[in-house]
C-alpha cells in the first residue's frame, strides 16, 4: 500500500514530458511486486523490448516469484500493443502477452500470461510503468494463478 502511494506521489509530481513511441525504439527497463495476502511474496521482472511499429512490442522478459521458501523463475517472450504509439504523448496504456517456460525445483513447465498498464513518461527517454499482471502455469496448482499489481521503471533507446 505504501508503494503504491509513493508511486501515485510521483506520478502527480512528476513534470511532464511528451515522448514518441515509434518504430525501431528499444525498451529496458523492469518492476516487481510486493504482494501479502495469503503469503508475503515478492517479483522481480527486467525487461527488454523492441517496437516493430509504432503500436507493435515484442521482446523477453526473464520473471522471478519467491516467497523465500519458493522460488519459481519464468523466462517469457513478450508483445504488447500501444494503442496510442506513434503520438507525441505523455501516457500511454497498454496490454500484453507473455508466453515461455516456467522453472522450479520440481522440473519446467509452460508459462502463460497478460497484463495491462499505463507507461507516464518523465523524460523524453524514461518511463515509470504501473500494471496489473496474471501469470499462470501448470507448475502451480490447478486453477491458481499469480496476479499483481506492478511498479516499474524505464528507459527508451532510441537509434
Amino acid at each position: 500500500m505504501r508503494i503504491a502511494f509513493v508511486f501515485a506521489l510521483l506520478l502527480s509530481f512528476t513534470p511532464l514530458s511528451s515522448a514518441q513511441i515509434d518504430k525501431g525504439v528499444i525498451e529496458v527497463g523492469g518492476g516487481g511486486s510486493i504482494i501479502l495476502s495469503p503469503d508475503f511474496v515478492v517479483t522481480l521482472s527486467p525487461q527488454a523490448g523492441y517496437f516493430v511499429t509504432p503500436k507493435i512490442q515484442i521482446g523477453a522478459s526473464p520473471v522471478l516469484v519467491t516467497d523465500f521458501e519458493d522460488t519459481t523463475g519464468f523466462l517469457t517472450v513478450i508483445g504488447a500493443y500501444y494503442p496510442s504509439g506513434g503520438e507525441a504523448r505523455t501516457t500511454y496504456p497498454f496490454v500484453g502477452a507473455q508466453l515461455g517456460a516456467s522453472f522450479t525445483g520440481d522440473g519446467s513447465g509452460l508459462a502463460i500470461g497478460a497484463r495491462a498498464g499505463v507507461q507516464r513518461f518523465v523524460s523524453e527517454s524514461a518511463a515509470i510503468t504501473l500494471s496489473a499482471n496474471l501469470l499462470t502455469t501448470d507448475d502451480f496448482d490447478v486453477g491458481a494463478a499469480l496476479i499483481s499489481l506492478n511498479a516499474g521503471f524505464s528507459l527508451f533507446l532510441r537509434r
